[in-house]
């Protein structure tokens, strides 16, 4: 999670100061245009170019604004979905829908044996393998078991949140400049209040 705070515009206290309801305004409508014009698409392109989720996938209900800024509470906040993502998402499928491969980073494809596609409740598919009797998942922190048996099981990726905060802390400080040209922008504007 990405929060844009107020903190940003410390050197522009005498705007507060000698205007503060303006540039209270103009903090807000600074600090959202950041976060949608600014913060979500960077920070898009470049999850897109380290994990390989599909095209479309990062849209507005997956990596979004979860919290606006307004003249009361100088802060916006960008956060990615929480839910881990199926591996499904990340596999390569052959004839019948077998997988062939799962590509999760930009590296090359990874064989899975004894993976393949399931049907879920909800309507949805999900990537499942089944284990041999007294056989163990390794690294099953991104499985979930599924079935009386204890020996199938759904497996997933990485969650988008996962994901944005990888990239958090390397987009952070960029947006800093960016969010000062546009607090000075919105506080020129004539029709402000």
């Amino acid at each position: 999670m990405i929060s844009l705070e107020v903190e940003g515009l410390a050197k522009f206290g005498t705007y507060f100061q000698s205007a503060p309801e303006r540039a209270k305004k103009a903090a807000s409508l600074a600090l959202n245009q950041t976060a949608d014009r600014k913060v979500v698409p960077a920070s898009r392109d470049l999850i897109m170019e380290q994990i390989n989720f599909p095209a479309g996938y990062l849209n507005g209900e997956r990596l979004y604004v979860k919290e606006r800024a307004n003249p009361n509470h100088l802060e916006a906040t960008v956060a990615g979905r929480d839910r881990p993502t199926s591996l499904l998402r990340f596999a390569s499928l052959g004839p019948n829908r077998t997988i062939l491969g799962v590509t999760v980073g930009r590296r090359a494809s990874r064989p899975v044996r004894r993976g393949f596609v399931i049907g879920l409740r909800s309507g949805n598919a999900g990537f499942a393998v089944r284990l041999k009797a007294g056989e163990t998942l390794h690294g099953s922190r991104g499985a979930k078991q599924i079935g009386g048996d204890g020996r199938l099981w759904l497996l997933y990726g990485p969650s988008v949140n996962q994901a944005f905060l990888s990239v958090a802390d390397e987009l952070t400080p960029k947006f800093l400049d960016e969010l000062s040209v546009e607090f000075l922008r919105q506080f020129a504007r004539d029709n402000l209040l």
